[in-house]
């Protein structure tokens, strides 16, 4: 038996919902990302940005170490 991973949750959308319930459930996840952007966006955004910055080891590259 495989240990579950608690840093997640394992959900599936069900294929059987019909159409408005579907829109329902994008409308509740559309509002509520709209309330969490309106309280964290800076804080978002701030992470966001810190998420793309390369690695350390990419960061560290010289032009030295370029082969050409």
């Amino acid at each position: 038996m495989k240990t579950p991973d608690i840093r997640k949750i394992d959900f599936e959308i069900p294929i059987y919902w019909t159409s408005e319930q579907a829109l329902a459930v994008f409308e509740l996840i559309d509002d509520l990302r709209e309330k969490i952007l309106g309280y964290y966006r800076l804080q978002i955004h701030e992470q966001m940005a810190v998420d793309r910055e390369p690695d350390d080891m990419q960061s560290n590259i010289t032009e030295k170490d370029i082969p050409f």
